[in-house]
C-alpha cells in the first residue's frame, strides 16, 4: 500500500468516527490527492460532502474549503450565498485567506468576475483591512490597488504597497515602481522607479 492510500485509510477511519480535522483532510484527499493506482479516485462531490461535515463541526479549514467549493462549483453548484456564509464563518475564526476572499468578492465589479457588487465595496475594504493589518500580503496589494484606482487616495496606496514590500513582495516592489513612474502618491521619479523595478 502506498503512502497516499495509507493516509486515506487512516483519515477515513477517523472521519467516520466524527473527527472534524480528519473529515477535512478526507475531503481534500477526494478532491486533490487522488490516484487511481492507490485505490483513491477523484470525487469532487464526495470531497465537498466531507468538507461540509467538518465545517458543521466548526473546523475552520473545512469552512474555508467549502467556501472555495461553492465559489468555483467544485462538487457543488456555484452558490454565492453559501460561499459568503462559509467564508464568513472561517473569517470570524481568524482565517486570513477567508478575509481576503470576502474582500475580493465584495470589491470586484460584475464585469471583472463571476461575483461582486459595487455597492458592497466598503464591506470588502473592511475584510481586506482586517487581513492586511495582520500581514496578509495579497490583501495589502488589493487594498493598495483599490486605494489608488477606486478611492484615489494615493498616500494609502503607497502605504499598503510598502507594507507588502516589507514582507518581501516582489509584486509590491513592481507596483511601487509604477507609482514612482507615474507620480501617484509620490513625486514622479524615474530613477526611483527603476530602482524598485530592478530590486531583488
Amino acid at each position: 500500500m502506498n503512502d497516499r492510500a495509507e493516509a486515506y485509510k487512516w483519515f477515513r477511519m477517523a472521519a467516520t468516527e466524527g473527527h472534524a480535522r480528519a473529515q477535512c483532510w478526507l475531503g481534500y484527499c477526494y478532491q486533490h490527492c487522488y490516484q487511481r493506482e492507490g485505490g483513491i479516485e477523484q470525487d469532487m462531490p464526495e470531497g465537498a460532502r466531507w468538507f461540509e461535515k467538518a465545517a458543521a463541526h466548526g473546523d475552520v479549514v473545512a469552512q474555508y474549503n467549502l467556501g472555495v467549493c461553492y465559489e468555483g462549483g467544485l462538487g457543488v453548484p456555484v452558490d454565492r450565498d453559501e460561499m459568503i456564509l462559509w467564508y464568513r464563518n472561517a473569517a470570524n475564526q481568524g482565517h486570513l485567506e477567508s478575509h481576503f476572499r470576502l474582500g475580493v468578492h465584495y470589491t470586484t465589479r460584475p464585469d471583472e468576475g463571476l461575483f461582486g457588487t459595487n455597492r458592497e465595496t466598503s464591506e470588502g475594504m473592511k475584510w481586506l483591512e482586517r487581513a492586511a493589518e495582520k500581514g496578509h500580503i495579497q490583501s495589502q496589494l488589493r487594498l493598495g490597488f483599490l486605494q489608488g484606482s477606486l478611492c484615489r487616495n494615493h498616500a494609502e496606496q503607497i502605504r499598503w504597497y510598502k507594507m507588502a514590500v516589507q514582507q518581501g513582495s516582489g509584486e509590491g516592489q513592481a507596483r511601487l515602481g509604477t507609482c514612482y513612474e507615474k507620480g501617484e502618491g509620490v513625486p514622479q521619479d524615474y530613477n526611483e522607479a527603476i530602482k524598485w523595478f530592478l530590486q531583488d
